[in-house]
């Protein structure tokens, strides 16, 4: 095997070789390394690409989005995005506490016991484009293109006006919001 392998990558000295064959095999030999070499770095290189593009569009159970891992405060969200465009916290009605922040088209929701708890519980893109993709959903695709990548819902709900509607897949902690049967919003947490 590793003769064959020996003989593909370089031929070797015949006995009886005059120097118009030696000429020959040592161009020949110089012309697989040319041309071979640099074939294999790319057929290597798109297939590693090919994988890396496979794996990251593949469904899968998701914690984070645009940076934003799903329990991070109100700090560190800061640290990683700048300033946002909203004001600080405000008490909901059952005594816990919310908070949102907007950055540009990136919406993040805290939720928490008190102020000092506060943590991310959903972040969201609320104008997905085309080539923001979350799983392999971005903001041009169907609705029919989404079930037939993440299979149908587990629950969802249409809003009041029956212009658009909320799509909950609970194994990805994925809420897909729709518009003319299109992804009009992504969000990533509970």
């Amino acid at each position: 095997m590793l003769r064959s392998l020996g003989r593909l990558l370089w031929s070797p000295v015949r006995a009886s070789e005059n120097w118009a064959q030696t000429l020959v095999r040592v161009v020949g030999n110089l012309l697989r390394w040319i041309i071979g070499l640099p074939l294999l770095i790319g057929l290597a290189a798109w297939g590693a690409s090919s994988i890396d593009s496979w794996m990251s569009d593949r469904p899968r159970h998701i914690s984070e989005l645009e940076g934003i891992d799903i329990g991070m405060t109100p700090t560190e969200v800061t640290l990683v995005k700048g300033a946002p465009s909203t004001d600080g916290p405000m008490k909901a009605d059952d005594n816990s506490w919310k908070q949102a922040m907007v950055f540009d088209d990136l919406l993040v929701l805290f939720k928490g016991s008190s102020e000092e708890a506060l943590r991310v519980s959903r972040v969201c893109l609320t104008a997905p484009r085309a080539y923001q993709e979350v799983i392999g959903v971005g903001g041009a695709d169907s609705e029919k293109d989404v079930v037939r990548h993440l299979g149908q819902p587990d629950s969802e709900k249409i809003d009041d006006d029956g212009l658009g509607k909320q799509s909950y897949f609970d194994q990805y902690n994925l809420m897909l919001r729709f518009e003319k049967a299109q992804v009009s919003g992504i969000c990533v947490g509970t």
